[in-house]
């Protein structure tokens, strides 16, 4: 469960103990308020950090360079397998 799910959890439930007459507005006005806060701060930080994500995305490499690998890849193997068939492993 997200962070701001369980704000939003907690505010809810303040909100039905004030309802329901167990506490006055007066005794949990402040920490209303303060949750408030902390989820409107909490909501403007994934909103800064969603917007970052497109920027740290990696780049994919091209079809060229995937196949050269695999071509450095393939001689490397070879030429093990020539060492090895010579016994110079």
């Amino acid at each position: 469960m997200s962070i701001s799910c369980r704000r939003s959890r907690r505010l809810d439930r303040l909100y039905d103990v004030i309802e329901t007459g167990h506490a006055s507005l007066e005794d949990k006005g402040s920490r209303i308020r303060e949750l408030k806060e902390r989820y409107r701060k909490l909501q403007a930080r994934k909103e800064e950090l969603q917007l970052r994500v497109p920027e740290q995305t990696a780049e994919l490499p091209t079809q060229e360079e995937v196949t050269e690998c695999a071509a450095d890849l393939r001689s490397s193997l070879e030429q093990l397998k020539r060492r090895h068939s010579f016994g110079v492993l």
